[in-house]
């Protein structure tokens, strides 16, 4: 002891026992300084209390949520939470197996597209600029009633016919030659009406379907010549019938 004492005669002897380099030992109220010190064995759970700074390499936190947040990570902000249908995605494929959705909503893939959903096109991009109608479109083909329409710039369609059928459809203005045994059939709905312009009347007269002639002598059916003019017309039930005249 005597060489120990002589040793660390300029030393304040310690309140507490003399560290060793090798002794478990608890060190209490010390300051490490200095570039050279290497700490290991350090527990980060035990020997280790307070959140550390981001600048430090930690998160400055001390629960889960609060470390996203501060690494810029917060869920549904900063990141996609996680979805069963968003973990379906093939990155190698780029395809998805399942069904992609938003909000609980289908999403629209490209298989739908001319499938469930409308193909882009340039014509229907036109009708973004237009009003939608509060009745029914109007098809060219279709059987419709239009009602309040004005109609403007149309033509008139003179017909030839070869049928014995008096059809507005193929025009409102019909021309034919009879032949014998010429018999008429009525395809007039009430409020429509034909102009017939016939050939031949004189040698061929014709059998008209049940009519009402309208003439100046009153329901008597007119002499024909070799080229004639008819009015027909329907009101109601009733088909009426004027002559016009002769174009020869």
């Amino acid at each position: 002891m005597a060489y120990n004492t002589i040793n660390r005669a300029d030393k304040t002897a310690p309140t507490g026992d003399w560290v060793g380099t090798t002794d478990t030992q608890t060190l209490t109220n010390k300051t490490i300084n200095g570039s050279s010190n290497t700490l290991s064995n350090v527990s980060l759970t035990s020997a280790v209390t307070g959140a550390l700074p981001v600048a430090n390499g930690g998160t400055g936190s001390t629960t889960a949520s609060d470390a996203r947040t501060a690494l810029g990570l917060e869920i549904g902000t900063d990141v996609e939470a996680y979805d069963t249908n968003t973990a379906k995605y093939n990155a190698t494929t780029a395809n998805f197996t399942g069904t992609l959705q938003n909000n609980g909503s289908n999403v629209v893939v490209d298989s739908d597209i001319g499938s469930t959903v409308q193909a882009y096109g340039a014509t229907l991009t036109s009708w973004g600029s237009k009003t939608v109608p509060s009745g029914d479109a109007v098809g060219t083909t279709d059987t419709q009633t239009l009602t309040n329409k004005t109609l403007q710039d149309y033509s008139e369609v003179v017909f030839t016919s070869l049928a014995t059928s008096i059809d507005p459809l193929n025009g409102s203005i019909q021309t034919k030659v009879l032949e014998p045994n010429t018999i008429f059939t009525s395809a007039l709905s009430t409020g429509q009406s034909v102009t017939l312009m016939l050939e031949g009347a004189d040698q061929n007269p014709p059998t008209w379907p049940t009519l009402t002639w309208v003439t100046a002598k009153g329901n008597f059916a007119p002499s024909y010549t070799s080229k004639d003019v008819f009015i027909l017309w329907k009101v109601g039930t009733t088909l009426y019938a004027s002559y016009g005249g002769s174009y020869a």
